[in-house]
């Protein structure tokens, strides 16, 4: 039977392969042909880079040469928002978006993007690479197995794949007889010569106050996991997860406070390692790490390389070890760490550490809330300025306004930089979900489309996220049918009051009814997890239709809510807020507890994009109310302010709307008054009938 079997393989293999070279045409690129067959160079050169790499794949020991080099957008922590040292594929390929993965053979190029990217691949990348889209067929192993014959090696750096995504491309790739090689070092680091160094920023103290918990105290909860799960240990290796543990921050991702580390805690020793030059006698005290004894409550520093010997060492001792698995945004421990431990003592699970970090203690939610108010005083003085320099005739595009957003959040003595990279979108870009401007494409704005603006900040006490869609001009009927069925989702989620078996996936699907009820949808998520002073995205929150786990919601969850609407090629609405999920203190009849969701951005919405005749009274009622703690909680501290024109566009953009009744409830309230009437004029009648 395995001899059928292998034969079988054989036979599908050769049809596959059978398909004549450049089967998979991928995207179109017109740019690419100038009337005379040659090639439109629109970046610079990487044709230098992707020969060397080339002579490095063949030049190897015999029978150890690679036919293609799988390069990916991850570092070693599989982050995608990677600092300026981990960005390989940037500079193998020419390509400077965000995420993408790509692929050399000695004779094809080929780069895989999200649907967001691809007019920017197409405009970056030289005409011999052919650019396909991430979410469609070929898949990577799909183009590999119509480009190379069987018995072909495909390398890779297992360090910047993460286990689950190199067990997937290994299976497929052995069903077509092509090898998958791990490369211990990194083949574009051999070619890059002028590679920058890795970041050396300072490495701080997040302190109790705005922490919440002593590190101490998480190691503590960390380890009565490990009893529950019946694991001698855990290898961290995200950067997130060892900057929680830690309360440790630093600069080593470009949006993220993390410090560039691996983590390992057992039962009786937590050990950090860690670039030690960085850490200074403040740190050292803060860990207790000098000296730190097995089974004292202290952190234990080592070289950040030292991680590899000591793994191999520790796994003689260990029998049942945790090696976090994907979960929704974090892609879990690399192949590197899974392969270099046996295979019968791993644990492969979701790290403990993302159940802990997501529910935020009573001095985080606090931290949050203040966060979003400082927020908001930064984008109500923004947006009030850009509306002024605007109507006075200034030129705006969108790349000058994203400077503008960037700056304002600096203002806070609490800030610490941005959480994400701010979006800016106007007319026909606004149509293209988070559309990035590349290459020239920077848009005046006017006064005849929506304006979008996402953006975030890093606060001491809090990470923030806000997309407000904007109109300079006079909206459309379009335009304003659209923003408030979008509204209506934000609006939804805002007052809904639920059972705690609500499963996040649901939330979807009443945040979209609005839109759907226009005939539209999406395929983006709804909305994801927001970390506290941390990540923009934090597992395990992600509110998507697609999510097979069954996850449900607890108090101190906070997230995005993001509905939108893209019409192709016209104007694109979004909006979003950051929720908290409260406990209410309620129960139905049979016990089960009731949460609710509370919208704490204080960003105003545009009071002209909104057809108030479109909202139901209790929808008024929300916005009348959301306005007033905008008033109230924002007003306060643009007070403070030296210019009052942040706090006069505030309160233009946040009055008071007539609660009237829609006319359906107009009738039924109108007929319940008049029977009260006729009711109260034959009481009336009746009494003075007796005095008489």
């Amino acid at each position: 039977m395995n001899g059928i079997h292998i034969l079988l393989i054989a036979i599908f293999t050769v049809l596959e392969t059978s398909h004549a070279h450049g089967h998979f045409q991928g995207i179109d690129r017109p740019r690419c042909q100038n009337g005379h067959g040659h090639p439109v160079k629109l970046h610079s050169d990487t044709r230098s880079r992707v020969y060397d790499l080339r002579r490095l794949m063949a030049n190897r020991n015999p029978n150890q040469a690679l036919s293609a080099y799988i390069v990916t957008s991850f570092d070693d922590h599989q982050n995608e928002d990677v600092a300026n040292c981990d960005k390989r594929r940037e500079f193998i390929s020419g390509f400077s978006g965000l995420r993408a993965d790509v692929v050399i053979t000695q004779k094809s190029l080929a780069l895989w993007a999200p649907e967001r990217y691809l007019a920017q691949a197409n405009a970056e990348l030289d005409c011999d690479w052919t650019i396909f889209d991430m979410q469609n067929y070929p898949s990577i192993t799909d183009w590999i197995g119509s480009e190379l014959p069987a018995d072909s090696r495909v390398g890779a750096d297992p360090q910047t794949i993460p286990h689950f995504l190199w067990s997937k491309y290994d299976t497929h790739l052995h069903r077509k007889l092509i090898r998958l090689v791990k490369v211990s070092r990194n083949l574009v680091d051999e070619v890059w010569k002028s590679r920058p160094p890795p970041n050396n920023y300072e490495i701080f103290v997040h302190p109790v106050v705005f922490a919440g918990e002593k590190w101490q105290t998480k190691i503590m909860s960390l380890r009565l996991r490990l009893v529950e799960t019946r694991s001698d240990a855990i290898i961290i290796t995200s950067l997130t997860e060892i900057s929680y543990l830690l309360n440790l921050r630093s600069n080593d991702l470009p949006h993220t406070p993390v410090v560039k580390a691996y983590l390992i805690v057992s039962h009786n020793e937590t050990v950090l390692y860690v670039d030690k030059a960085r850490i200074t006698l403040g740190i050292e005290l803060h860990l207790k790490a000098n000296p730190c004894f097995i089974g004292d409550l202290c952190v234990r520093v080592r070289h950040y390389s030292n991680i590899w010997h000591d793994i191999k060492s520790y796994s003689h001792r260990w029998h049942n070890v945790i090696v976090p698995s994907h979960c929704a945004f974090d892609k879990g421990a690399s192949e590197s760490i899974y392969s270099s431990l046996p295979k019968d003592i791993i644990q492969s699970i979701p790290s403990p550490v993302i159940l802990m970090r997501a529910q935020k203690n009573d001095i985080e939610r606090e931290g949050m809330r203040k966060a979003h108010i400082m927020d908001a005083v930064a984008m109500c003085e923004t947006l009030s300025y850009l509306e002024q320099k605007f109507k006075a005739g200034h030129k705006l595009t969108e790349v000058s306004v994203s400077k503008i957003v960037d700056y304002s959040r600096t203002g806070s003595p609490s800030n610490k930089g941005l959480s994400m990279k701010t979006i800016v979108s106007y007319g026909r870009h606004s149509a293209v979900p988070h559309f990035e401007v590349f290459n020239g494409m920077d848009t005046e704005i006017g006064d005849d489309s929506v304006l979008i603006i996402e953006s975030g900040g890093q606060y001491l006490e809090g990470t923030t996220k806000v997309t407000r869609t904007l109109h300079f001009g006079t909206p459309t009927s379009e335009h304003r049918t659209a923003y408030t069925n979008v509204l209506k989702g934000i609006i939804t989620s805002a007052t809904l009051d639920f059972p705690v078996r609500l499963k996040m996936s649901e939330v979807d699907a009443l945040t979209r009814v609005h839109v759907w009820g226009a005939h539209y949808d999406n395929k983006l998520s709804t909305g994801h997890g927001i970390g506290s002073f941390s990540s923009i995205k934090e597992s395990p929150i992600k509110i998507d239709s697609t999510e097979e786990a069954n996850l449900t919601f607890k108090a101190g969850y906070f997230f995005s809510n993001e509905p939108a609407y893209y019409k192709p090629h016209q104007f694109g609405i979004r909006l979003s807020s950051v929720i908290e999920v409260e406990d209410i203190e309620k129960r139905d009849p049979t016990g089960v507890p009731f949460l609710a969701f509370k919208d704490i951005s204080l960003v105003p919405f545009d009071m002209k994009l909104i057809d108030t005749s479109a909202l139901s009274t209790e929808e008024k009622r929300w916005l009348n109310r959301y306005n007033a703690d905008i008033r109230q909680l924002v007003g306060e501290e643009l007070k403070k302010q030296p210019s009052a024109q942040a706090f006069f566009w505030m309160m233009n953009q946040t009055g008071h709307i007539i609660e009237y009744y829609p006319e359906s409830e107009f009738r039924k309230h109108n007929n319940a008054n008049c029977q009260i009437q006729w009711s109260l004029l034959s009481l009336f009648v009746i009494m003075f009938g007796i005095i008489l």
